[in-house]
């Protein structure tokens, strides 16, 4: 959870923590901000 945090500070995001769901939505952001694929080889 805190990697996928800190790749979005990194890039200037910022994810509310009140509403449910927003351990969710960093980790689907995961791929995008680290520019990493999501294809298996």
């Amino acid at each position: 959870m805190q990697c996928a945090m800190i790749g979005l500070w990194a890039k200037g995001y910022r994810i509310a923590t009140s509403p449910p769901g927003h351990h969710q939505t960093a980790l689907q952001t995961l791929p995008k901000t680290m520019k990493t694929s999501t294809m298996t080889p």
